[in-house]
């Protein structure tokens, strides 16, 4: 507790009064090593350090953080001297702290919906999850590029029929954590676990990877590479074929070589890349605008590289779902072309085909492309998470909720442990909100708004939600979240563009949202 403020620890979100304070997870990030020294100063590297784990970042991001606490603060007496600064030497936490063991809910209380289990080879295909490498001294790699290593190869892997991958968010969730083999294979539901390091030394990168099983921590490959920085690419191809002729032989070198990522001339432009995506579903205002720089450089350095297209894609589209767009035409025509773009570099992007479909479907409503576009992308990588997710949005706008949620579970059992979770839960209230299924579809909201209390999108199916089950008293706070997040918010206009096919939907749902408070 923090005054009338409570901290969730394991769910990484602050409330007031139950309702979720607009500061994301950094800055909850932040609040948590302050709190830990709390009355003692904490130095601006210290912060950045433990709040960023290492990723280089200006001060100007840690500024932004600090002010993002204070304003919420601010909302109670004395809230905004809660943390003092130190001219020169740093922040200091010097607010009412008192810590308490979370109460057992009631069993008819609505709680966030639990990942259904990962499936263990339940059809057959080997199951494997690839955790973040490692990258210890002398010369530390920074640890970006090993996170973009290892996203490389999830997506390889992902794009083979004869195996089922589990996300790069899942996986990721492991990165600070000593690795038990048998704890991650339970808590993902694999049966093969890849881990390894990248080290750097004398300008030379030498890459460590290791195949185990889960279950008995037996090593069934492990392989050095090592040569100049921009080998990184060639031993990602040869991870990718070690792992198949180990656990799916039937696999033909040419459909390795067919879902190889296509990887850039230019090396700055994948680091750009790497570090916008970061920096993108932060969902912070602020570093959600200074990270649209940094593809526009990738593309400038690298006009083939068919990623940095199609995050321009993402950064545009997610901007006009977060109502940040100063031109909402001109962003949706954007996210369109950037998508088109990068399909063209690479016929083989899954992220792109699934991002040029929902563009299709979010914002022209043209439903049957979108639908064989996202065949498409699952046909390239049918173990992309991220397809069967947006797919199943898509396929609750045009009214067939239990595609939809069968989609979302599946996208959901590929990333049990994902970063990105939020946007898996709230796909599923989408869904279940459609099937009208209120109490299923609120339960699944409220997860995404433990995960990440700032996706506006998953708040206002929430809200509609809530008021479809008699809760009026949380819908109507909900609705004000929204409001500090959105202040333009107009129910008639948002209603009026909303992709749902069924008029009638559309207009129950909007009715929702105003009997929740929300301005028409």
């Amino acid at each position: 507790m923090l005054g009338p403020f409570q901290l969730d620890i394991r769910a990484e979100v602050l409330t007031l009064d139950k309702v979720p304070a607009p500061v994301g997870r950094r800055a909850v990030a932040l609040l948590l090593i302050l709190l830990d020294r709390a009355n003692e100063v904490v130095t601006k590297d210290e912060l950045i350090t433990g709040a960023w784990g290492g990723l280089a970042v200006e001060e100007s991001n840690l500024t932004a953080q600090i002010a993002a606490l204070r304003r919420t603060f601010d909302s109670v007496p004395d809230g905004a001297g809660w943390i003092e600064t130190l001219p020169r030497r740093g922040y200091r936490f010097t607010g009412p702290v008192a810590w308490e063991a979370p109460p057992e809910p009631p069993p008819e209380a609505l709680v966030p919906a639990s990942a259904p289990a990962a499936p263990r080879d339940a059809d057959g295909r080997p199951s494997i999850a690839v955790l973040p490498f490692r990258t210890p001294p002398p010369e530390a790699v920074a640890q970006y590029v090993a996170d973009g290593l290892v996203e490389d190869v999830i997506s390889a892997l992902a794009g083979l029929a004869e195996l089922t991958v589990v996300s790069r968010g899942s996986s990721f969730r492991f990165r600070d954590t000593e690795t038990d083999l048998q704890q991650v294979g339970r808590e993902l539901g694999v049966r093969y676990i890849v881990s390894g390091s990248v080290r750097s030394a004398g300008g030379r990168i030498r890459v460590v990877s290791e195949l185990a099983e889960a279950a008995t921590g037996a090593v069934l490959s492990s392989r050095p590479y090592e040569g100049a920085a921009d080998m990184m690419f060639d031993a990602q191809d040869r991870m990718v074929g070690e792992i198949v002729r180990t656990l799916a032989p039937r696999v033909r070198s040419e459909e390795l070589r067919r879902v190889r990522v296509k990887q850039p001339e230019n090396r700055l432009a994948y680091d750009c890349v790497l570090q916008a995506r970061e920096l993108i579903y932060r969902l912070d205002r602020q570093d959600f605008d200074q990270a649209h720089a940094l593809p526009t450089h990738a593309i400038a350095l690298d006009p083939g590289y068919a990623a940095a297209y199609a995050l321009m894609a993402e950064w545009h589209s997610l901007r006009f779902g977060q109502n940040w767009s100063t031109d909402r035409a001109a962003d949706a025509q954007a996210a369109e072309r950037y998508a088109q773009q990068a399909i063209e570099r690479d016929p083989f992007d899954a992220r792109a085909l699934a991002r040029y479909a929902h563009s299709r479907a979010f914002l022209q409503r043209d439903y049957p492309a979108a639908v064989a576009t996202f065949e498409r992308a699952l046909d390239v990588s049918p173990n992309n998470a991220d397809v069967w997710m947006w797919s199943a949005c898509t396929y609750a706008y045009i009214g067939d909720p239990a595609e939809a949620i069968r989609r979302g579970e599946l996208g959901l059992r590929l990333s049990p442990r994902d970063w990105f979770g939020f946007q898996f839960q709230s796909t599923l209230c989408i869904a279940h909100y459609v099937n009208g299924d209120y109490a299923e579809a609120a339960r699944y909201g409220l997860a995404s708004v433990a995960e990440n209390p700032r996706y506006v999108s998953n708040l206002r199916y929430l809200t509609a939600a809530l008021v479809a089950v008699g809760d009026l008293a949380q819908a109507r706070l909900l609705a004000q979240a929204v409001l500090r997040l959105e202040p333009d918010c107009r129910v008639g206009p948002y209603i009026e563009r909303h992709p749902f096919r069924d008029p009638a939907l559309r207009a129950e749902f909007g009715q929702r949202l105003l009997a929740a408070g929300l301005p028409p």
